[in-house]
């Protein structure tokens, strides 16, 4: 105990000697007390107050400094990204400004009178069981057409294409757009619709007796007056990458394949009724027959 004590007043430890914490053998040492000033008795104070120089106004008070103005503060990313050097950096890597919305496409939706007379004409000379056959030539019309050179595409050249052997069958269909197109004389669409108008007012009209949505569809297109480049339809020996290609040249994508592909729930392609639309084609797809053994 006493050890204990002896180190704690002579400062003696374990690293050596330091100062002692305390000493009872050394005083405290005394600081003298702060000089007062003399006190001013009330003359001395007004007669100093009166020949003292007046002060300076204070000046006036100064607005803080936002956060992004305070020096050693560094900018906020929404400062920093909003201010002019920040959108100069930020340009190259924005997206470009939206274009303004295109124009509408060419053609117009028939009017009422127009429609009425439309919806007649096909009802009394497209029957539902020649559904399929309308369906099938829309797609051999439109799909003549190219990207690369804007060539073919729903023009009605199918009319002068009927010998080439993608066409086989089609020769009955015609003749009854032909008669759907006639039965429009002195109604409010005479002189309204193209045979090329026809092709594709009979294809919504298939998809709509066949238990399908109504599709709207415009009037105005022009008849080719020739037909259009050979070889441009796509074969059904073609493999899948053959196909792809194909449907690329005319602006599809192969998701947009698949979905025009599922057209085959109307016709003789076992995939459903032939004049039901319903979406048996696609669940044969995810059911894969082709994996099956046999």
């Amino acid at each position: 105990m006493t050890g204990i004590l002896d180190m704690r007043a002579t400062g003696v430890g374990r690293t050596g000697p330091r100062t002692a914490l305390w000493d009872p053998a050394r005083p405290p040492k005394s600081r003298p007390p702060p000089p007062q000033e003399p006190r001013r008795t009330g003359a001395t104070a007004r007669a100093s107050a009166s020949t003292s120089a007046p002060r300076a106004a204070p000046p006036a008070p100064r607005a803080a400094p936002s956060r992004e103005q305070q020096p050693g503060r560094q900018q906020s990313r929404r400062s920093l990204i909003l201010s002019a050097p920040g959108l100069a950096i930020l340009a190259p890597l924005l997206p470009p400004a939206a274009p303004p919305a295109a124009a509408a496409p060419g053609g117009r939706l028939p009017t009422p009178a127009e429609q009425a007379a439309i919806e007649s004409a096909l009802s009394a000379a497209l029957p539902r069981g020649r559904s399929p056959a309308a369906l099938r030539i829309l797609f051999h019309d439109a799909g003549t057409f190219r990207t690369a050179d804007g060539r073919g595409g729903l023009n009605g050249s199918v009319r002068f294409e009927l010998g080439r052997p993608e066409n086989a069958g089609l020769k009955k269909i015609v003749r009854t757009l032909d008669d759907a197109l006639g039965r429009l004389e002195g109604t409010a669409a005479a002189g309204k619709v193209s045979f090329a108008d026809m092709v594709a007012l009979g294809a919504a009209f298939a998809v709509r007796v066949c238990g399908g949505p109504a599709i709207p569809v415009r009037i105005g297109r022009r008849d080719a007056a020739a037909a259009d480049p050979e070889g441009r339809l796509p074969a059904e020996t073609l493999s899948a990458a053959e196909l792809k290609g194909v449907f690329a040249a005319q602006g599809f994508d192969t998701r947009e394949l698949v979905l025009l592909s599922g057209s085959h729930t109307i016709g003789g392609k076992g995939f459903g009724g032939p004049t039901d639309f319903d979406n048996a084609y696609f669940r044969v797809l995810l059911d894969k027959p082709w994996l099956r053994p046999g």
